[in-house]
């Protein structure tokens, strides 16, 4: 028995090895016309048949038309990415969902590659951060070890060619939702480390021109950090036997990073308290930057009970670039916030009563992937089961699915009844925009920035499945809930604008000035 195990694993390594190797191969093969046309029905049908909010922004006859057009101009094979800088833009244009997307085929790694990936990535971009200023590419932050690449560098060549070209290459294949276009301006930095992945797939090394303020130079980055280039005579040392006050440290290190949430990159929690203001604690500024990870409900009670004892009368939420997360956290943060009972989400409006079904548990998993995830299949079955008892068919002939977030709900005994501000960005999407909608609505808070890359009216998403385009394996991803938040405007298709809008500049990033939190101090304080 204990043979048969080892053998049936050897199998499941053979077989792995040999899957990663032919799906490398498709892709740089080309796919005959009529199955791209294929794939485009497919992609369609997929759409029409889960996708409750198809037609918000573009009517029926104009998508039809579009998408035949599109059809129609498949007229060559193409590699499966060629498809895919054709197939996006559409999708891009006539969903105007941010969410909805599809993504190229990018190569898998046998796992010696994918534990030197998970250390240092797949490009030595990873560890920086970009912007676009006047439609030039900045280096405006720097996880990386060369300290050596400052705030505020433009990045002026990469291998020989304007980086801004290839921001341009793949600009049209970012969505955003309604007719906003912040969000995919966000992106053009943000995204720029992905796009040279797309194009030159695992690079160890690439040569640079740089320019800092006068200074231009030229130099090359690594994504794994060279030795020493005069060898290291440096012997292994067996690290010594923590005391007991480092393991207790160490102990409260992780139990704060499972708390607040732990970026590894950056080196930053994604949940913080703090008072800028150095003579008092009268100015709170709750940053979050994302909804995924920590232990929200801990965070924020822990954070309001503070606040509430130290009598803060300004509470700043910063919420740019956060692109969003769960429902449970922001609608769990609104409880601090709202000031009398609430109902936070509108019924959410599905396809059809079994959408929720097509969730892919299934779709794409080796032989290995399918055993595992059998056992815990039954979840799955009761899970479509809860997910049907909620779904209810509406006067107006809609499937609506019925939660928590559709009813009504009282504020928590500890609510912050101060003036509250709100830093939002391009990049506030998603959970951001819903609890952003929800605080201009009610009228809670000051809006300061930008505006945001989420929709004012809400999206699609809630569960977003993965589906592969049959031939060119292309991941379409589409939401399968419209979401709205419980306040809506006439004016649909934009996000939340700021009531005072302001733009950091590329000297901001350089000396690292905050003008939007400066701004709220100032105006609260007088300093």
């Amino acid at each position: 028995m204990k043979n048969l195990s080892l053998y049936f694993l050897f199998f499941l390594f053979m077989t792995s090895c040999a899957s990663v190797d032919r799906y490398n191969q498709k892709i740089n093969k080309k796919i005959a016309p009529d199955k791209l046309q294929a794939d485009v029905d497919y992609l369609y049908k997929k759409s029409r048949k889960l996708h409750p909010g198809l037609y918000w922004y573009t009517d029926k006859q104009t998508m039809d038309f579009r998408f035949d057009s599109l059809k129609r101009s498949l007229t060559d094979s193409l590699t499966p990415n060629d498809f895919y800088r054709k197939i996006s833009p559409v999708l891009a244009t006539s969903f105007r969902q941010g969410h909805d997307r599809v993504y190229p085929l990018t190569p898998k790694y046998k796992k010696d590659k994918r534990v030197s990936i998970n250390k240092n990535g797949v490009t030595p971009l990873y560890k920086l951060e970009f912007e676009v200023f006047n439609e030039k590419l900045y280096i405006t932050k720097n996880y990386s070890s060369d300290s050596t690449i400052a705030k505020g560098t433009e990045l002026v060549e990469l291998n020989g060619k304007d980086p801004m070209d290839l921001i341009r290459k793949y600009r049209p294949t970012n969505g955003s939702d309604g007719y906003n276009t912040t969000f995919i301006s966000w992106l053009d930095g943000k995204r720029f480390p992905q796009y040279f992945y797309y194009e030159n797939g695992l690079t160890d090394s690439v040569t640079v021109k740089l320019q800092y303020k006068d200074s231009v130079y030229a130099k090359i980055l690594y994504r794994v950090p060279p030795k020493n280039s005069k060898g290291s005579t440096h012997k292994d040392v067996k690290p010594a036997k923590p005391s007991k006050a480092e393991i207790q440290r160490l102990v409260a290190e992780k139990k704060k990073k499972r708390l607040l949430g732990y970026n590894d990159i950056s080196k930053t929690y994604n949940h913080e308290l703090t008072f800028p203001a150095n003579d008092s604690s009268t100015i709170a500024v709750m940053r979050i930057a994302d909804f995924t990870t920590g232990k929200y409900k801990t965070f924020y009670k822990n954070s309001f009970k503070l606040i509430d004892s130290l009598k803060t009368k300004t509470l700043v939420i910063d919420l740019r670039d956060n692109t969003g997360g769960k429902l449970a956290d922001i609608r769990n943060l609104y409880t601090y916030l709202a000031d009398t009972t609430f109902v936070f989400l509108q019924k959410s409006e599905i396809a059809a009563r079994t959408s929720l079904w097509n969730i892919g548990y299934f779709q794409n998993t080796n032989l290995y992937q399918k055993c595992v995830r059998s056992i815990f299949f039954p979840f799955v079955m009761v899970f479509d089961a809860v997910s049907f008892m909620k779904a209810r068919k509406g006067a107006d002939g809609k499937y609506y699915y019925l939660s928590r977030n559709t009813k009504k709900m009282k504020p928590s005994a500890i609510r912050f009844k101060g003036k509250i501000y709100v830093l939002i960005n391009g990049g506030s999407f998603s959970a951001s925009a819903i609890i952003s909608s929800n605080l201009k609505g009610l009228g809670r808070a000051t809006f300061v920035g930008n505006e945001t890359g989420g929709a004012y009216n809400g999206c699609v998403a809630g569960f977003m499945p993965v589906h592969y385009l049959p031939s060119s394996r292309l991941r379409l991803r589409v939401g399968l809930m419209l979401l709205k938040p419980n306040y809506t405007t006439d004016t649909d298709g934009r996000g939340i604008m700021p009531d005072e809008v302001i733009l950091p500049a590329l000297n901001d990033r350089m000396t690292g000035r905050d003008p939007e939190l400066q701004w709220i101090i100032k105006h609260e304080t007088g300093k």
